[in-house]
């Protein structure tokens, strides 16, 4: 039998973008999917849109935030895995799209191992595709591949089997590099088992701070969060005596402080 596969999605004030997104999911390759839109309270008419995709396709769901819960895209991501039923989990952003054939091959990934990145691209609309790529040269560990500066961390690129997930949660407390958070403490369990696709099955839309490495006109706030994330993985790199403390993730950790 075929997982079910819980795409979970936050949005916020996405209405004219959100369909895009929706539609790159109805043209999966895979079709045993759910996907949970989580709504941190849109005043924009998304709720328009999403009742003509849960009336055009049941296996969409929309739901809100809880009124007495934290705003913000981590606290609904928190809340979409609680409702969620698949086995198999792949957060994704209401802004960016799936390759047809994204999460057949995740699906595929996962049949030998319970962590699975793949490969994407940036792009600043459905005509203007950007030439960077991203996660498609990996020889490595994926936590060498990451601490060595080849690979990023984001929901988009990952898929991986709920049971593996446990406890953790994404810190409802940071505004930024909460992606980063989350995985890099889902990589460092000893019972996850890598494996990755060099290739790209994600378009990943353009803004000033869609790569982690672009911070220069980002606010004090968010620099900190990051900040506070670059620092927990340093001292777990160090506590766990692993190799590779590279130059690229020191050097980033020193621009950050000097920044803030």
């Amino acid at each position: 039998m075929k997982p079910l596969v819980s795409i979970i999605i936050p949005t916020y004030n996405r209405a004219n973008l959100i369909g895009k997104t929706l539609d790159s999911i109805i043209s999966q390759t895979f079709t045993h999917w759910e996907c949970l839109v989580i709504d941190d309270g849109s005043t924009d008419g998304t709720d328009v849109v999403m009742d003509q995709y849960c009336e055009k396709d049941k296996r969409f769901q929309y739901h809100h935030r809880p009124k007495n819960t934290n705003k913000g895209a981590n606290t609904c991501r928190n809340y979409g895995l609680e409702l969620s039923k698949g086995s198999y989990v792949n957060w994704f952003d209401s802004d960016d799209l799936m390759l047809e054939e994204a999460l057949q091959k995740k699906v595929d990934c996962l049949s030998n191992f319970n962590f699975c990145i793949s490969g994407f691209q940036l792009f600043e609309n459905e005509y203007s595709i950007i030439s960077n790529k991203y996660n498609t040269d990996i020889d490595d560990t994926i936590l060498n591949s990451f601490i060595d500066g080849k690979l990023i961390l984001n929901t988009p690129s990952v898929m991986l089997k709920k049971n593996l997930i446990g406890q953790t949660k994404f810190d409802e407390n940071l505004t930024r590099a909460q992606d980063l958070d989350f995985f890099f403490k889902i990589l460092i369990k000893p019972d996850c088992k890598t494996g990755y696709l060099n290739e790209i099955t994600s378009l990943i839309r353009l803004h000033e701070d869609t790569i982690t490495n672009n911070f220069n006109s980002i606010n004090k706030v968010d620099l900190a969060s990051e900040l506070k994330v670059r620092q927990f993985i340093l001292r777990e790199i160090k506590s766990k005596k692993m190799p590779n403390i590279c130059r690229h993730f020191k050097l980033f950790y020193q621009t950050l402080s000097k920044a803030i």
